[in-house]
């Protein structure tokens, strides 16, 4: 379907300049701005070494808060598959925190999931069968990778369309994957267009690439009914970086911050001045023979800096240097700068600048809100994407389950106010098991503890476990000659 190449191609390039400017700013790679064009050309060429990169905040704050704690499969009998197959296989322990990131870096991401390279085809009664072993899971770039979804379903994926360049100058060859639900195409740009630049290219310029993987053109058949990539995102359809609205709050703390360093060398090194006496005369009566090649100005200061030392100037009269710069003029706008940046992205103020007071228990809660409530929404949105992700790879190695994944609470739940809140529940009337969950136990934990669906606040010990046998009560002997 050589048609849809070109068009998706071009959706993909023009999203790119907007996740590069994302992983410039959460990488601290931001140039310094300015507002005037002739200080942007008299300061070309600054140095960028004292760039502080609070930027990267906002996405370090809710990265903290997505801890994945454990996935739940059911039936269970599948739980150990996926456990070894799926999880451990691919490493996701190490894995997770890195999709985490990059997406609420850029947005959104992809996760690829398909059968690994260990997969072949075998005959089995003269007919080639599809012998699964194992399923690889890849992370892909925003920049690499763009869904293209249905204009009728906004919710369906219509293809999926990877590219990349391979080579440099004038042999770089364009490599383009397109994913569909019932098969995949691979492309590549021909010879004689090889160096071309993308925004040029046409479906001309594009031929099958083949390999051991697919057929004579290029097609690899897709089984499983659905593109096989799963869509991150912060928000429909395509996110936004948690950090965005930092953009603004970052370029001018880096200007405050390069025009301090500046102002500091004139600290260290103060710029001084001279006046001249108009009644002094010219001559400096300074011995200077004909043997001399050097002019008297070009001549290294005879002034030595020493405690002590008394300096002869000839012909001033009056020396001094200029006041550097308040240093309050930069840090005072950091300041309220760091508070735009708290307030543009929800995002603690302490995030940005630890000196104040850190607040502990309700207060750390009542601060923490609105941060906790967009890392309940993203893990939400994330969860829903592990959970198709997850299920579509237990698919492939041939098992149907459902699947749940499990988060840590995003918020502190180790001080002693919030567990008198808990206990002040319980007295209220609020299951045991329920307050536990809330408290960000997983249900795993809450059930072995005893305290199940059934029984949410736990066994009742006043009770005995079984039943005890009953206690025999003795009876009297009959009397002698008693014969009843």
């Amino acid at each position: 379907m050589i048609e849809d190449l070109i068009p998706a191609l071009a959706e993909l390039r023009a999203a790119r300049p907007a996740y590069e400017e994302a992983e410039m700013y959460r990488e601290g790679e931001a140039p310094e701005k300015f507002a005037s064009p002739a200080i942007q050309r008299a300061l070309r060429g600054g140095t960028k070494d004292f760039a502080v990169n609070l930027a990267a905040r906002p996405v370090d704050a809710v990265l903290d808060r997505l801890e994945i704690t454990g996935v739940v499969c059911t039936p269970d009998q599948h739980t150990a598959l996926f456990e070894t197959a799926v999880w451990e296989a691919n490493e996701l322990d190490i894995e997770y925190p890195e999709v985490h990131d990059k997406t609420l870096t850029f947005g959104d991401g992809y996760l690829f999931v398909w059968p690994s390279e260990s997969s072949r085809d075998e005959e089995a009664d003269g007919e080639q069968v599809a012998r699964i072993d194992g399923v690889d899971i890849f992370f892909n770039s925003p920049l690499t990778c763009r869904a293209i979804y249905d204009d009728e379903n906004p919710r369906l994926i219509r293809l999926v369309i990877k590219a990349w360049c391979r080579g440099d100058g004038k042999e770089t060859e364009t490599r383009v994957n397109l994913y569909y639900a019932d098969h995949c195409e691979k492309w590549v740009t021909r010879p004689d267009s090889r160096g071309k630049d993308e925004d040029r290219l046409t479906a001309a310029d594009f031929e099958p690439y083949t390999d051991e993987h697919t057929d004579e053109q290029g097609h690899i058949d897709n089984p499983y009914g659905r593109p096989p990539f799963f869509h991150f995102r912060t928000r429909r359809p395509y996110g936004r970086p948690v950090h965005k609205g930092a953009y603004g709050s970052q370029d001018a703390i880096t200007k405050l911050i390069t025009n301090q360093m500046a102002a500091s060398d004139f600290a260290a090194f103060p710029q001084r001045y001279g006046l001249l006496d108009p009644t002094a005369g010219s001559d400096d009566d300074i011995d200077w023979g004909d043997e001399d090649e050097t002019e008297p100005e070009d001549r290294d200061s005879q002034l030595v800096a020493s405690p002590g030392s008394m300096w002869n100037l000839r012909h001033y009269k009056e020396v001094g240097q200029f006041a550097p710069a308040d240093p309050d003029a930069f840090l005072k706008p950091q300041g309220q700068f760091m508070r735009f940046m708290a307030a543009t992205t929800t995002t603690p103020s302490r995030w940005f600048d630890p000196s104040g007071d850190v607040p502990s228990g309700e207060s750390l809660r009542a601060d923490d809100a609105p941060l906790s409530k967009k890392a309940k929404f993203i893990a939400r949105t994330f969860g829903a994407t592990w959970k198709d992700a997850f299920e579509f790879a237990l698919r492939i190695l041939g098992a149907t389950a459902k699947v749940a994944v499990q988060w840590a609470p995003p918020q502190a739940t180790d001080d002693l106010e919030f567990w008198q809140a808990v206990q002040a529940r319980q007295d209220a009337g609020v299951p045991v098991r329920q307050t536990l969950l809330e408290a960000g136990y997983t249900d795993a934990e809450v059930t072995a503890w005893g305290y199940t669906e059934d029984q949410p606040n736990g066994p009742d010990w006043s009770r005995p476990s079984r039943e005890e046998p009953p206690i025999p009560v003795p009876v009297p002997p009959a009397p002698p000659g008693d014969d009843t």
